[in-house]
């Protein structure tokens, strides 16, 4: 949190985001500590930007991946931001988790995660984002409670 969702919320509000979206924000990140207790993935290796603009099959039928912004994290991170843009289909996700199932949290987890790429987009491009910043938001703390 400190590192991603903090610095984005800091740039929201130099972007002049509206003050109570500001403080949900801050009521659902004093919640994160609490709701993220003992979870504790074990960290792979990201693909960073996974939307469906950066996802393709050869002309030999093979899936593939372009424009990476690696790096280390939860895989769940990657497997929400598919979702952002153009979900690839259910077979994707079927495929996915019968390889890697389903962990308790999880829809916790995808808000979260939505929430700071939407946070970043609205800190890149504007104002144009923002209602999706407040449906994640909202979401996050609906499954909070």
């Amino acid at each position: 949190m400190d590192k991603r969702l903090l610095p984005q919320r800091k740039l929201a509000e130099a972007k002049s985001m509206r003050r109570a979206l500001l403080e949900q924000l801050d009521r659902l990140m004093a919640l994160i500590p609490g709701a993220m207790k003992g979870y504790a993935p074990d960290p792979v290796l990201l693909h960073g930007d996974l939307w469906s603009g950066n996802m393709a099959v050869d002309a030999q039928g093979k899936p593939t991946l372009f424009d990476p912004a690696v790096y280390f994290g939860d895989a769940e991170t990657d497997l929400a931001m598919t979702r952002m843009f153009g979900a690839p289909g259910e077979a994707f996700y079927d495929a996915y988790h019968h390889a890697i199932a389903v962990r308790e949290g999880h829809v916790l987890r995808r808000n979260l995660y939505d929430l700071y790429h939407w946070l970043n987009h609205f800190n890149l491009f504007g104002v144009i984002y923002l209602g999706q910043v407040e449906s994640a938001l909202n979401a996050a703390l609906a499954e909070l409670g």
